[in-house]
């Protein structure tokens, strides 16, 4: 599933914490203000998904829904990690090359 929102200090305990009320959590993967949490059981996704979506998580509301199967496993697995490309523009000043 895909949390959107998240404070940038919010760390892979805090969301475990958070999330694991609904089920055994596989694995998270963290990026800036945004992260992918994997359970061993869809159930458990969909509720996490349900109770959790526009709550507040370290005083930020989150956004949170689910992923296809391949965009979530490919995060969770690294496939998708890469550096800035000349394309991509830093979150912060909105110029080009760099994060």
């Amino acid at each position: 599933m895909y949390i959107g929102g998240i404070s940038r200090n919010t760390a892979e305990a805090d969301l475990k914490e958070a999330f694991e009320k609904f089920g055994k959590i596989k694995d998270v993967w963290i990026k800036g203000h945004y992260a992918f949490l994997d359970y061993d059981d869809g159930k458990a996704s969909k509720r996490a998904i349900k109770e959790m979506d526009g709550q507040k998580l370290q005083g930020e509301k989150i956004v949170v829904e689910e992923t296809s199967k391949y965009m979530s496993s490919n995060h969770l697995e690294g496939k998708s990690r890469r550096g800035p490309s000349p394309r991509d523009k830093c979150w912060n000043c909105n110029k080009s090359g760099h994060w």
